[in-house]
């Protein structure tokens, strides 16, 4: 889900169209050549449009606009590319983070898997995307979405593990039993079952990726907040040994601490909090393709802190 734009204003030279150069012959390599080559080969129009500007912008800035526009191109480009034949399946696809992801997911050119408690095909407006509806928290439901997904898409390439729940405000003596098996059966067991049920098939891939988000109460716990702490340590756990167990396959597996997220959910439940210190989700989202793309391949294993600006 980011990226960059070019804002162009009124000083600002567009090449309008290029025909293309035979093949060997690449002229954002040779800058200094292109005005010695033959109109046929390589021919800029351009559409000017003057504000008080010199006659050098005028002579160099089409040149210039040329290939900054090729390069924007190039790299949208690869990206778009980057996960294209590949099958993701997203837990928590319509969540806060989730709503993230799986649209940078899709934009990366993947098919991809969105799973939640409650979801529907027309939460993301894309033929890649095929909503299931399951319960992860029990192991039935685990199996269940894994054979659906297989059944569907053959394989599951990436797994990006967003689901999450969160309860505070009571010290360890005062927790009760429901609250602490609540956080673990969304935070931790869901993880859990969803992985053993993963794992085996993603194994045959030679390249699966797996995902997790934490949080930065993981390794910095604070009071009142003892079950969710325990319950994201424990995740964090989970995944270091997973990646430890299938490395000999190929396999990936890192889990993302991002400090308070800038949600919906969290703005209405901290309504006077300094935004501008949160994690944005979409750059969040950008780091989970990163890691389950060819780039990322070398990380294994890795807990990664995320937190904005309140560190």
């Amino acid at each position: 889900m980011g990226g960059s734009s070019k804002h162009h204003t009124e000083t600002d030279y567009q090449a309008a169209s290029v025909t293309a150069a035979p093949d060997g012959i690449h002229p954002e390599n040779d800058i200094p050549g292109i005005s010695n080559m033959r109109r046929s080969i390589f021919q800029i129009q351009t559409r000017i449009v003057v504000s008080r500007v010199d006659i050098a912008q005028i002579q160099q800035r089409p040149v210039v606009t040329f290939l900054e526009n090729q390069h924007l191109i190039a790299t949208k480009r690869i990206g778009e590319l980057e996960m294209k034949g590949k099958t993701v399946l997203v837990t928590g696809a319509n969540g806060g983070l989730g709503l993230f992801v799986t649209q940078a997911f899709l934009d990366a050119g993947a098919t991809v898997a969105g799973t939640s408690r409650k979801i529907q095909s027309s939460d993301f407006k894309n033929a890649a995307f095929a909503a299931i509806a399951a319960d992860i928290s029990t192991p039935e439901g685990a199996k269940g979405l894994l054979d659906q997904v297989i059944a569907r898409f053959g394989r599951i390439d990436v797994l990006a593990h967003t689901v999450g729940a969160f309860t505070g405000g009571q010290s360890i003596a005062d927790t009760d039993d429901a609250t602490f098996r609540k956080m673990f059966d969304v935070n931790f067991n869901s993880a859990f079952y969803l992985l053993r049920a993963v794992i085996p098939g993603m194994r045959k891939t030679g390249n699966g990726r797996i995902v997790a988000i934490g949080s930065r109460a993981a390794m910095d716990p604070g009071a009142g907040v003892g079950a969710y702490s325990a319950s994201k340590a424990a995740l964090v756990s989970l995944i270091r040994t997973v990646a430890a167990e299938n490395k000999d396959a190929g396999m990936t597996a890192n889990v993302i601490l991002p400090g308070t997220i800038d949600t919906p959910a969290n703005r209405r439940a901290i309504p006077n909090a300094d935004v501008s210190k949160w994690v944005k989700p979409a750059n969040i989202a950008s780091l989970v393709v990163w890691l389950a793309g060819e780039a990322g391949r070398d990380v294994n294993g890795a807990v990664i802190p995320v937190y904005g600006k309140d560190v």
